[in-house]
Parts: structure tokens; sequence; C-alpha cells
């Protein structure tokens, strides 16, 4: 890296990542669209009408938090850069509820193994 100010530095890091988490998003999203799209027109026309009704996929749903998980963190990376100016509190909240979702996953994941280890234990 160039020399330059500390502060400076990070926040032109913290402006790469949230270059980072917009792509990413936009990416997410395009794929989404073109491999539900059926789907999503439908989903799209139900809010238009006003008529919220939950995905009938759930690879869609789950591709729908994972949009939202990476819109919250581009949030967070813009406000931290000083490209977006939040309220903290909003912010903080985003944050803990992007923590709350990955620590959810972590623990659905480990009571899947845990389940998984002590089926094939007592088959043995």
């Amino acid at each position: 890296m160039l020399g330059g100010e500390a502060s400076r530095t990070s926040r032109r890091s913290l402006r790469l990542l949230a270059a980072v988490h917009a792509c990413s998003l936009l990416q997410m999203g395009m794929c989404v669209a073109r491999e539900n799209q059926p789907e999503v027109r439908t989903q799209l026309a139900a809010v238009v009408r006003g008529e919220a009704r939950p995905s009938s996929s759930r690879e869609l749903r789950l591709a729908m938090r994972e949009l939202l998980r990476e819109l919250m963190l581009l949030v967070q990376a813009a406000h931290n850069a000083h490209l977006l100016r939040a309220h903290d509190s909003l912010v903080g909240f985003l944050g803990m509820c992007t923590g709350l979702g990955d620590v959810s996953e972590l623990w659905r994941r480990a009571c899947r193994e845990v389940t998984g280890d002590v089926a094939t234990k007592t088959v043995r």
C-alpha cells in the first residue's frame, strides 16, 4: 500500500468492501432472477397487487434470505466507509440481524451433524 493517513487508508479499504458487497448483491440477484424467472414474476405481480404471499419454493426463499443478508452487509459497509450516512442504531441493528442469521445457520448445521452422529452410532 502507498503511504498516507491511517484513517484515509482504512476508509479506502472500507469503500472497496462496500463495492464488493454491491457487486455480490448484483450478481446474486441476477442469478436468482435467471434461475427462478417464472416464480419471481408471479411473486412480483403479487406484490404489485398487494397480495403478500410467501414463496412456494424453498430454494427461492433461501436465495432471498441471502440477498437480504447481502443488502444488510452492503448498508453496514457503506455506512462505515462514510458513503451512506444512516443512524448508528439502524446499522447496529442490521449487524445484529446478520450476526443472528450467521449464528443460527451454524447452530442448525451443528445440530444436523450431532443428530447424524447419534443416528449413526445407534445403527452400529
